[in-house]
């Protein structure tokens, strides 16, 4: 008996820790602005009729995420599809970004596409990572806008979504 209530009270304790918790993480914060780049072919490789290019690139965020990527680090993949569709899969790294007024460094995993005929990229971010002063952050949303015209030329995109601290 006296084993019995004891695992009670031990489980009682374990959930209002995590309640308290859970109320510590606050409701998500509306995260909104624009994201302007510049990419730099790496390589560049065909398999049948698709065309891989590796890149590099530069990112600059304004808005609820405020700051550059490192274009040492950060890396991506534009694919040009046979159908003429376009697709991009990239990693951000940025040293010093503030976010929600808090800054440190962050990873974020950028997905696109860009369908043939059309004039507008539309994708997803996720942040992947964050640490120092965004040690906690989560967040994801959307990406769209008229992209760049190609390597080596100015790109600009806008993006929305949610970011939160966790405990």
């Amino acid at each position: 008996m006296l084993k019995r209530v004891a695992v009670l009270l031990f489980a009682l304790a374990g959930s209002l820790v995590v309640t308290q918790a859970s109320a510590q993480a606050g409701p998500p914060t509306d995260a909104a602005g624009s994201w302007d780049y510049i990419t730099a072919v790496e390589g560049v490789r065909v398999a049948g009729c698709n065309t891989f290019l590796t890149l590099t690139e530069s990112d600059e965020f304004d808005g609820m995420i405020n700051g550059d990527s490192n274009p040492d680090l950060g890396t991506s993949t534009v694919v040009l599809h046979c159908n003429g569709s376009v697709s991009f899969h990239g990693r951000l790294y940025f040293d010093e970004v503030t976010v929600d007024g808090r800054t440190g460094s962050m990873v974020m995993l950028t997905q696109g596409r860009l369908a043939a005929g059309d004039l507008e990229w539309s994708g997803q971010w996720t942040i992947l990572s964050a640490s120092d002063g965004l040690y906690g952050l989560h967040g994801n949303g959307s990406w769209w806008g008229p992209g760049a015209g190609g390597p080596g030329l100015p790109g600009e995109l806008y993006y929305d979504g949610k970011v939160h601290f966790s405990p």
